[in-house]
């Protein structure tokens, strides 16, 4: 399985490495378009994004949309084996985010910034970020486990409490038609918007 999700992943990436920000930029605003018009988004109060890198659909525009009509949102913070989810405030606010060894801007100042999982209920939506999606909900992420172990995490803390909606999020190339390998820890979204 490991070998077929590596197989994956390397096959995947070679599609994102000729992506021009052009490309990229016509590929984001149809995913965009997609996740401003799901009824889940609209409906969110509390929801989770991530701070797109440049091989993934560029998040800004959702959250401008986002701020724009005060939904409260968070973004990832990882540690070397962790990650949890902590609120900005505007894009202001993300744009002072320092970067990580791995060029991804998250929140350092953690001791002053809501934690999602100290809401009093859960969140109500969360996209996520993948390298391959099927049109079932199946993702293969970078291999690290990170949204695998938080979504599992997040929806056993909230459990009574209501679930987050999930919604994995890439370009057109990346809803797959093969299979994706899956162990029991992988997770399953909700939805996808390729």
């Amino acid at each position: 399985m490991d070998a077929a999700k590596k197989l994956m992943r390397q096959k995947i990436k070679g599609l994102l490495k000729p992506l021009t920000e052009t490309d990229r930029a016509q590929k984001s605003a149809v995913v965009t378009s997609k996740i401003l018009a799901h009824p889940k988004y609209k409906e969110a109060s509390h929801l989770a994004l991530f701070i797109s890198m440049k091989d993934e659909v560029d998040t800004t525009a959702i959250f401008t949309d986002a701020f724009k009509q005060n939904k409260i949102c968070f973004v990832p913070r990882y540690t070397q084996d962790n990650m949890d989810m902590y609120r900005v405030h505007s894009l202001e606010d993300i744009a002072t985010l320092p970067k990580t060894k791995w060029n991804i801007a998250q929140p350092e100042d953690v001791e002053k910034r809501e934690n999602a999982m100290d809401l009093e209920q859960s969140m109500e939506l969360i996209l996520v970020p993948g390298l391959a999606f099927t049109k079932d909900g199946k993702r293969l992420g970078r291999g690290k486990g990170y949204y695998d172990n938080y979504l599992r995490k997040y929806i056993d803390h909230f459990e009574g409490r209501g679930a987050p909606y999930t919604i994995g999020i890439g370009f057109d190339f990346q809803c797959v038609d093969e299979d994706i390998p899956m162990s029991d820890h992988d997770f399953i979204l909700d939805d996808v918007l390729c």
